[in-house]
């Protein structure tokens, strides 16, 4: 996820996730369609240097966005 989807509000989460055995990251981003993921994978810096590979599974909303 590049710090240009993170600057304009697409990823919610994403980080490292610490399992020492099977390194990798995980990111939840909110998009208005998931014909959007594919392109923002494309365009990704780490991905286009080959630095990572990506897998894209949707899931449901379940709990509403905390309001205040």
């Amino acid at each position: 996820m590049s710090k240009t989807n993170v600057l304009i509000g697409i990823a919610l989460v994403f980080g490292p996730v610490l399992k020492p055995k099977d390194p990798h990251g995980l990111a939840i981003i909110e998009v208005e369609h998931e014909n959007q993921v594919p392109q923002l994978i494309a365009e990704d810096p780490a991905v286009i240097a080959g630095m990572m590979s990506v897998e894209f599974y949707p899931i449901m909303e379940i709990l509403p966005k905390y309001q205040k």
